[in-house]
């Protein structure tokens, strides 16, 4: 790409952006600014990348042609307020959960705004990003955002109405698997099996039942009849997870996270 990146935050979003571009050679070096208010923060990024990591967020977006608002929600009327009127033409993503896009393009003088909502796997290549395009996007601007953030795994395009539910289930899906790899780490120790194994077991049975549902396009639930075959142990295990009622807790969490995302929306 010969487009200028200016990515705005350089925390773990912004920093996942910035090296899978840089791995998969989307965007070069002299291309590419970073805005992060952090000393500490700047020193690392300069280092382990070899990038501009600027202070000032009003020179990103001076140079950067796209501006990636890796910033916590909370942050955006402030940020908004330092970077006061953009130069023309400037397009701009928003990874924020909770701000739509006629929030920033009210703020933003009418600007190109979609936003992303990546998650946490991002870090290793293996997000799954939602787009979403807000009233002055192009198909040019839409194909621009697709290239980006397929540097750090999947990209689908959705309406903006659907980024609540999405970010209920992906954007925080990632902390709902470490969960229950928690919990089965805790169940492994107390049949007997060690820290590092137990971790290993896990982690990598995480890892072959994704690909596989994935690879082999296999529906979930013939997945689960697959493995739990009648009188065996995994249907000794689905018993009592059913009588618990472990899937209706599933929906009733998903339905706060959806409900606290719409929540933060209202603005």
């Amino acid at each position: 790409m010969k487009t200028r990146i200016g990515i705005i935050g350089g925390g773990n979003m912004g920093e996942a952006l910035l090296k899978g571009l840089l791995e998969k050679g989307i965007v070069s070096r002299r291309n590419l600014r970073v805005g992060e208010p952090r000393r500490a923060r700047r020193t690392l990024l300069r280092r382990r990348y070899r990038v501009r990591v600027l202070a000032d967020n009003r020179a990103v977006a001076a140079f950067g042609d796209l501006l990636v608002l890796a910033v916590k929600p909370q942050e955006f009327p402030r940020l908004f307020q330092e970077l006061g009127p953009l130069p023309k033409g400037r397009r701009l993503i928003s990874i924020a959960a909770g701000i739509p896009t006629r929030w920033i393009e009210r703020r933003s003088g009418k600007r190109s705004v979609m936003r992303a909502m990546p998650n946490l796997a991002s870090r290793v290549g293996a997000s799954i990003t939602a787009l979403a395009r807000g009233r002055y996007v192009t198909a040019a601007h839409l194909a621009e955002a697709k290239i980006l953030f397929g540097a750090v795994g999947e990209v689908v395009v959705v309406p903006e109405k659907k980024l609540d539910a999405i970010t209920a289930v992906s954007g925080s899906g990632p902390a709902y698997v470490a969960y229950l790899a928690h919990v089965l780490m805790e169940a492994a120790h107390g049949v007997g099996l060690s820290g590092p194994l137990a971790r290993n077991l896990v982690l990598q049975t995480f890892l072959g039942s994704s690909r596989y549902l994935l690879e082999e396009g296999v529906d979930p639930e013939l997945f689960i009849r697959k493995v739990a075959s009648k009188g065996g142990t995994t249907e000794a295990a689905f018993s009592v997870l059913n009588r618990a009622g472990l899937a209706g807790l599933f929906r009733r969490a998903v339905g706060a996270a959806t409900r606290r995302s719409r929540q933060l929306s209202r603005r």
